[in-house]
């Protein structure tokens, strides 16, 4: 979640920063198994839980949520992220999306579709510049989906299927080619892609060490969509109820994004699939990650998570980045031209209702983590990602090994390049063994 504007504090953290930092907690023992649901081979046996928690896409088929759209690695990209009064514009390739979309979902009928709207974001190849990338992906491609949408007005044919899609990007990078390859990292950033540079030094990081990068470049497309909740008195349930459907909505997009994602890429790097795959998640990245996990769990072997929480409505409201993400906002008096703050207590009581209501929560699928290998990096001063939410994280995580660090939000990311390599250090250690015999195909 942090803002590009941070990046000017790069250089100045780095003069005070020292290598090494942090504190260090030794996992708590203890375990507990949580089943996602799984459509592909399993690297490890996993249970499968009812795919109820997990919102339909159009079409209604668990098989095919969405489709995999290639693109051009070397075609550059321009970063939108849409105000909240945007007008959605459709333009030849949205067409071009949904009509693939429907193909593949069985669609015959007619239908109406709106593409992405206010508060969203996407990466348009419509830039003012047609050079190509410098160091382009090995593979880019996104990710399609649609929802059922009502109609937004009587005169509507209303037998026609009304849908909003959305999409998601994603490069992939190969191991550099003088290195013994180790396995592939799942990356999921902050909000918007960032801290862009940090996770650029990753990526980079990560391939020279032998591993192949699948890096998400931003949340969906709707995830930040904005949306303004009224709290009246007496309505707090259905302010909670509705935080909460919005909220699974998105993370259970990132969770199909990501799977598909992962799947394409494994049919076209078949000898990556007796590999091992972790999953690192940055700021928003971490907090969407236990349910990217819960989805198919029998994929991973390893997880890092970096800044994250649990509690989405609360750090939503709490955060000191709500202004400029401007995703799902409460406004605690609808009297008042300016955002009315919570009184005393409202802001307990209304995210224990939004956790009651809510499926994919962190809080809820973080526990399915417990007997994995996970590490966690927390800032105990952070206020973009509230620390407490942190710590409430970790806890349902089952307190694996943590490593804190007595800053904010800003300063972990701007010290993480000197994190990076004991980072790597770790997940090699979790998955020396595995990336000598483990086999996605083999379950073991």
């Amino acid at each position: 979640m942090m803002k590009p504007a941070t990046r000017s504090v790069f250089l100045c953290a780095f003069m005070v920063l020292v290598a090494g930092c942090r504190a260090v907690h030794a996992p708590a023992m203890g375990a507990q198994s949580y089943a996602g649901d799984t459509s592909i081979a399993p690297r490890h046996q996993v249970k499968n839980s009812s795919a109820s928690i997990w919102p339909s896409r159009w079409g209604d088929n668990p098989e095919v949520r969405g489709i995999i759209i290639e693109m051009d690695p070397a075609k550059r990209l321009r970063a939108v992220h849409y105000g909240r009064h945007h007008q959605g514009r459709t333009a030849p390739n949205d067409y071009e999306d949904v009509a693939k979309l429907a193909a593949a979902v069985g669609i015959e009928s007619a239908f109406n579709f709106k593409v992405e709207g206010p508060g969203s974001f996407i990466f348009s190849e419509n830039t003012l510049s047609d050079q190509p990338v410098s160091d382009p992906p090995d593979l880019a491609f996104r990710y399609v989906s649609a929802q059922q949408a009502q109609p937004e007005s009587a005169s509507i044919d209303a037998d026609k299927d009304h849908i909003e899609i959305e999409r998601t990007w994603f490069t992939y990078r190969d191991p550099r080619p003088d290195r013994e390859v180790r396995g592939t990292l799942v990356l999921l950033p902050g909000m918007f892609g960032t801290p862009e540079p940090i996770v650029d030094a990753t990526e980079r990081y990560f391939t020279s060490k032998g591993y192949a990068v699948l890096r998400m470049l931003s949340h969906p497309s709707r995830y930040t969509q904005h949306l303004m909740l009224q709290y009246l008195d007496g309505k707090g349930d259905d302010v909670a109820s509705q935080a909460a459907e919005v909220a699974d909505q998105r993370v259970a997009e990132c969770a199909y994004a990501t799977d598909a994602a992962l799947k394409h890429v494994m049919s076209k790097r078949e000898d990556m699939r007796d590999k091992p795959i972790v999953l690192l998640g940055m700021s928003g990245g971490a907090m969407a990650l236990p349910s990217v996990y819960a989805y198919a769990p029998e994929h991973y072997d390893a997880a890092v998570l970096i800044a994250g929480g649990a509690n989405f409505l609360k750090i939503m409201i709490e955060s000191n980045y709500k202004s400029w993400i401007d995703a799902i906002l409460v406004d605690f008096d609808p009297s008042s031209d300016q955002l009315g703050k919570p009184e005393p207590g409202v802001v307990d009581t209304l995210t224990s209702l939004y956790l009651e209501h809510a499926k994919l929560d962190a809080y809820h699928s973080a526990p399915g983590m417990r007997d994995f290998p996970v590490l966690v990096l927390h800032a105990t001063s952070d206020k973009a990602v509230p620390a407490s939410t942190g710590d409430l994280l970790y806890e349902r995580l089952g307190k694996p090994e943590r490593w804190t660090y007595p800053f904010g939000h800003e300063i972990i990311f701007a010290s993480l390049p000197t994190q990076i390599p004991k980072i790597e250090a770790w997940v090699h250690e979790q998955i020396g063994s595995k990336d000598e015999g483990g086999s996605m195909n083999s379950g073991g």
